[in-house]
């Protein structure tokens, strides 16, 4: 009889022995009458026999080679209730069997059911003080001496993940170590997705958002015309700042038939053609200092009410004059008070010295009054800029960064500040808006009381 080895529960053993004459114990002899009802069983040391054939089969003259013979026990078999168990020991015997002409019983062969203690203490490894494992009963496996490739789909043994084992993993709530959760949440690291629904620290404000987002997908598509991710800005083309100058345009709009008391399509009308301006010439004349400009454009009621206050009364003077063949005459009426005969009376000279006018033609005159008004005009409707582009400029104390409301703010394009392009006041959050062209400009400010550094170079894209 030989001891088999200690097997794990539900395993197959596999019994081989040999039968011989009986004259001749070197002379191998076949086995007659040999069924899987004449295998008994015991366990331990109980004679309490499984004699049942569940789970048993027997080879006689096992691969056709005389006296050799094989018996196949299924230790997973519970046709005997409570029979194959842990902590156990088991011993084969064969009954009744025939061998030359002999009946023989034998017992065959021993094992053991997981009852073999193999526990080691493991102190030292090849001379090297073994670490505590971070969990107890437990070696810690060092990943980085595994060889790249050394673990493939064949060397996973078949069933190494049982069911039990990969549900309760995958059901679990704890993401960090669900490796279902894992999986997924490289795949959206790898392709960038999870930018969309997370914030994260990589993407610097109005950064290029091709390493994020790719060219040419849907999500560019949406973002950019021509799904070109590099130019968008989302300071400038964000939802949010869309609304911002929606809400603007909106308020300003607002505020522009409040004033008018008329519709804006027809405001639009008014508006003078490209060739209407080109037309016009801008006369010499000192308008640097741009603060000294209102905020909002006069109205024709305004320029008038300021020339009749301003003490040359030239709209009282134009209605004392009529049309006399293209040239303009003192009507009867305004030369009733006239002085009249020679001597020390004015002449026309005088009459002009008196009145405050530099020329005779008084053509000439209100043509310059004209041109004048023509020039105010043109600064005035550039106040808040043409530009394609609404940029917000913002002021506040360099000391404190509170915003800085009532400064006058104006945008040149030259460093010297002539060419204004746009001018406006900063409102209580100390914001000015200007509409603009893609350019470098220079920014002047100026409230009294306030020492600004200008200009303040802002390129607006």
């Amino acid at each position: 009889m030989k001891y088999l080895g200690d097997f794990k529960e539900d395993a197959t053993v596999y019994v081989m022995f040999n039968t011989f004459t009986s004259d001749d114990p070197s002379a191998s002899s076949t086995i007659t009458n040999f069924a899987n009802t004449d295998v008994h069983i015991h366990k331990d040391d109980s004679d309490a026999q499984r004699n049942n054939a569940a789970g048993i089969t027997v080879s006689i003259d096992f691969d056709g080679i005389t006296g050799s013979h094989m018996i196949k026990i299924d230790t997973s078999d519970d046709t005997v209730g409570a029979f194959w168990v842990v902590a156990h020991d088991y011993f084969v015997r064969i009954e009744g069997v025939t061998v030359d002409g002999a009946t023989i019983n034998a017992v065959v062969a021993h094992f053991s059911i997981e009852n073999r203690n193999n526990q080691v203490d493991v102190t030292h490894l090849l001379g090297t003080a073994w670490l505590t494992p971070g969990v107890a009963g437990t070696p810690d496996v060092n990943t980085k001496t595994i060889t790249n490739d050394a673990i493939t789909a064949a060397a996973i043994k078949a069933a190494a993940i049982d069911n039990a084992t990969f549900a309760a993993d995958v059901g679990s709530t704890a993401h960090g170590t669900n490796i279902i959760a894992l999986a997924v949440r490289k795949i959206l690291e790898e392709l960038n997705l999870d930018h969309l629904l997370k914030v994260t620290t990589g993407v610097a404000a109005d950064a290029d958002l091709e390493d994020y987002v790719v060219a040419g997908t849907v999500m560019a598509h949406a973002l950019s015309t021509g799904a070109d991710v590099t130019t968008f800005k989302p300071s400038t083309d964000s939802l949010e700042a869309i609304k911002v100058h929606a809400d603007t345009i909106k308020a300003e709009t607002a505020l522009i038939v409040e004033d008018t008391g008329t519709t804006l399509d027809t405001l639009i009308k008014d508006i003078p053609t490209v060739a209407e301006f080109e037309a016009r010439s801008l006369v010499t004349a000192d308008y640097t200092i741009v603060s000294d400009l209102p905020s909002e454009p006069p109205t024709t009621a305004q320029i008038k009410t300021a020339m009749e206050v301003d003490g040359s009364k030239l709209d009282h003077i134009w209605e004392t004059t009529e049309d006399d063949t293209g040239v303009r005459r003192f009507t009867a009426n305004a030369l009733e008070e006239a002085p009249t005969g020679s001597g020390s009376g004015l002449d026309a000279a005088g009459v002009r010295t008196a009145i405050g006018m530099a020329a005779a033609n008084l053509d000439t005159q209100i043509g310059t009054v004209d041109t004048v008004v023509d020039a105010i005009k043109l600064k005035t409707d550039t106040l808040g800029g043409a530009g394609a582009i609404s940029w917000t400029y913002t002021l506040t104390a360099a000391t404190t960064g509170n915003p800085i409301p009532g400064a006058d703010v104006w945008a040149t394009t030259d460093e010297a500040g002539t060419d204004v392009v746009a001018s406006g006041v900063t409102d209580t959050n100390g914001k000015v808006t200007f509409y603009l062209d893609a350019a470098t400009y220079y920014i002047f400010r100026q409230l009294s009381g306030w020492n600004f550094d200008n200009p303040d170079t802002e390129v607006v894209s």
